[in-house]
């Protein structure tokens, strides 16, 4: 699956009756708290050969505790999946197992495959290391998750834990206190930034995703920001291949919402949709692509109001 890996470029352009109003935007890596979040992720795309679709959706309630912070403000956080959904849309098949809703036994050997790695979910944890600027350092875990996935033969199981495996979910869970790379900036209504995230496509050649963020409120505690997502390929210099990539209607756009006294995001979503071209020899082949990636703040343990 796609691995996104984050680096941000700021362009903050303030005038001096604004910076007076600038908030920063602190990552709350608040040793002892405990958030949840609800996450989604969906990912269809048309297959280059014979028309048919894929489309997985996964759902899942999240449990964070910041176990410590050390000296230089890297945090060790444990995580956890408290309610798991996994909804994979294939061509022969539709399989949608929820974990808070599992009645009788299982009807064929896609949906007994898919119930057994939502429940190894629940079963498993996962261990994050935080830097000071809200990046994420490190993901471990989901040892039984990551064991059945290598053990199953076939795609289904790692098609279906999809951005649910550690590579994919360290990225995915990042912009909660990293916010795109606008933690740590102190920012007011106007400010901007550019974050650029890279999608490994194959072997050197990359999706490159830039967001060219604009502050559009920054009130009662709240950082808005939105911004539309460029999308183009990434090759580096001097790589020759068989095969050629193009894309074409490219659109997409990102959200986030930045909670200054929690010091996390309240909310993010983002989405893209593009058509891959790949060029090779024998001809031309397309295949469509549509992602969405959904973030929301539930509730945190020293703030019972929230």
């Amino acid at each position: 699956m796609i691995r996104l890996i984050l680096t941000a470029a700021f362009a903050l352009a303030t005038t001096a009756a604004a910076a007076a109003d600038a908030v920063t935007l602190t990552p709350g890596l608040v040793e002892g708290r405990s958030l949840r979040y609800d996450v989604a992720f969906t990912l269809e795309r048309s297959l280059a050969l014979g028309g048919g679709r894929d489309r997985l959706v996964q759902e899942a309630g999240l449990s964070l505790r910041i176990d410590s912070v050390d000296d230089e403000g890297v945090a060790t956080i444990t995580g956890g999946f408290e309610w798991v959904v996994i909804d994979l849309d294939r061509a022969s098949f539709r399989v949608r197992v929820d974990t808070r809703d599992i009645q009788g036994d299982s009807p064929n050997k896609a949906e007994t495959t898919i119930r057994e790695l939502a429940g190894l979910y629940l079963e498993s944890t996962f261990a994050l290391r935080v830097a000071a600027d809200g990046s994420v350092l490190e993901m471990t875990g989901l040892d039984p998750v990551v064991e059945f996935v290598g053990a199953t033969q076939g795609t289904l199981s790692r098609l279906a834990a999809g951005r649910f495996l550690p590579d994919n979910m360290a990225s995915d869970l990042e912009p909660i206190w990293h916010a795109d790379g606008a933690a740590g900036q102190s920012m007011s209504e106007g400010d901007s930034w550019t974050a650029t995230r890279l999608s490994p496509l194959l072997g050197p050649i990359s999706v490159k995703l830039e967001t060219p963020y604009r502050v559009t409120g920054a009130a009662e505690g709240l950082v808005v920001a939105t911004g539309e997502v460029g999308i183009t390929m990434d090759l580096p210099e001097g790589i020759e291949m068989p095969i050629t990539f193009e894309i074409a209607d490219a659109s997409g756009s990102s959200t986030i919402e930045w909670d200054v006294e929690l010091g996390a995001v309240r909310s993010r979503d983002a989405t893209t949709n593009y058509t891959m071209i790949l060029e090779a020899p024998d001809g031309k082949q397309g295949s469509q692509r549509s992602a969405r990636s959904v973030i929301e703040f539930v509730s945190s343990s020293d703030d019972a109001g929230r």
